[in-house]
């Protein structure tokens, strides 16, 4: 259980990978609807087994890798709306954005401290 600890908690350094643009850079037509990823529930790292800490490693990546596309289609929205882009509009994306943001550091933060005490509960 050892390779997990590692691996989650560079995990925060990929947010500053976020693309910024359209790598197609074509121009936009419409407005892309953007899902912001579901929230993840971590399990309890004292009764988890070593199959659920693994798995919900898993989880967290792939909500990782959702919220950064979820980021990624704000801002392509808004740079595509460009000069026509309300105060409001504006308001809405950086809060949805800085939320979404927090939600994921939470999510890492959640499951570092539950593979911690995994680890104390199994002598790891």
């Amino acid at each position: 259980m050892r390779y997990l600890v590692c691996c989650v908690t560079i995990l925060l350094g990929l947010v500053s990978s976020i693309v910024y643009a359209d790598d197609t850079n074509q121009p936009m037509t419409e407005l892309e609807t953007c899902l912001e990823p579901g929230m993840l529930l971590v399990p309890g790292g004292s009764k988890a087994s070593s199959e659920q800490m693994l798995q919900a490693q898993q989880d967290v990546n792939a909500s990782i890798g959702a919220t950064k596309a979820y980021l990624a289609c704000l801002l392509i929205n808004e740079k595509t709306i460009g000069d026509a882009l309300t105060y409001e509009q504006k308001k809405t994306s950086i809060m949805s954005y800085n939320l979404a943001v927090a939600r994921m550091e939470r999510l890492v933060d959640s499951y570092n401290q539950q593979l911690k005490v995994y680890q104390q509960s199994n002598n790891e």
